[in-house]
């Protein structure tokens, strides 16, 4: 690999890689050019290396290719976050991914039941009930992974505060003209952005606080997945979040979640503990 600095080492780390994706594409020999197929997968490991289940209608092109020559590489991708930095007019794409080659082996019916398992598990459905009817109507295949690289592109920066800078631009404000962005930061790496929106019957305008972290939770994502907040403005001094926002942030985020607080000329890290010390929470309900 050229760029070494870039380069995944340690194996367990580009298994958590390939346990992060959910699309694989596998390439096959087909004459003059190589046939890439993306599939869904699922991850099993075996003796220290991964092999990968496929599945798909029993008949097409890739099993005939197979049929002749069961030899594949592999690339499968994720954590793909676009870094904006507007101040100093830098943009940059993260990702993680992975690359290897291996040999193909159709599945016999026997084992076409547990290798579906194998597949649901990757997608965090294991316990799903499916129909057990359709398997005879399934090709299942599985590619034993006999090399395999891993490669990483992360920025240095503050990449929270500029997802929050950032939405800024997203604010809908024709009315008060002052636009907020904020952003999530989750522990599997991703990031969730939220910016105020108005509305004419001012009532019903929704904060960016709030905007961002519904998004997090209508994704499923819960407070003990939430590593960090940013709430950013272009205001002179820093900007605080209003009451309504600090008694949801309160219930949806963990109390010593840290909240930072930025323009563009400074910033302040506070917890949500301390933005609101005395919040009203479900205790307070029971008599």
């Amino acid at each position: 690999m050229r760029r070494k600095d870039r380069e995944i080492t340690d194996k367990q780390d580009i298994l958590e890689v390939m346990r992060k994706c959910d699309v694989c594409r596998i390439a096959l020999h087909d004459g003059e050019h190589p046939y890439i197929v993306p599939l869904n997968f699922g991850l099993q490991v075996e003796k220290d290396m991964p092999v990968l289940y496929f599945h798909g209608a029993l008949e097409g092109k890739k099993y005939e290719l197979i049929e002749k020559d069961n030899r594949a590489s592999f690339e499968m991708d994720c954590g793909h976050q676009l870094i904006l930095d507007k101040a100093q007019g830098n943009c940059a794409m993260e990702f993680e991914s992975v690359i290897g080659q291996g040999h193909i082996e159709m599945l016999n019916e026997e084992e076409k039941y547990e290798a579906l398992k194998v597949l649901m598990k990757q997608y965090r459905r294991e316990d799903f009930p499916f129909n057990e009817k359709v398997i005879p109507m399934t090709a299942v295949f599985r590619l034993r992974v006999e090399s395999m690289t891993g490669k990483r592109r992360t920025k240095k920066s503050n990449k929270l505060k500029i997802h929050a800078m950032n939405a800024i631009d997203n604010a809908y404000a024709p009315y008060s003209n002052f636009k907020v962005g904020a952003c999530i930061e989750l522990a599997d790496g991703q990031y969730i952005t939220g910016s105020n929106v108005e509305n004419v019957s001012y009532g019903l305008s929704n904060c960016a606080e709030r905007s961002a972290i519904f998004a997090a939770y209508s994704r499923g994502y819960r407070k003990e997945d939430i590593k960090a907040m940013a709430i950013t403005t272009h205001a002179e001094k820093l900007t605080m979040p209003c009451g309504a926002c600090r008694q949801v942030l309160s219930e949806l985020l963990l109390p010593d979640t840290p909240i930072l607080i930025a323009n563009d000329k400074e910033e302040k890290i506070l917890t949500m503990r301390e933005l609101l010390p005395y919040s009203f929470g479900e205790d307070d309900l029971k008599k």
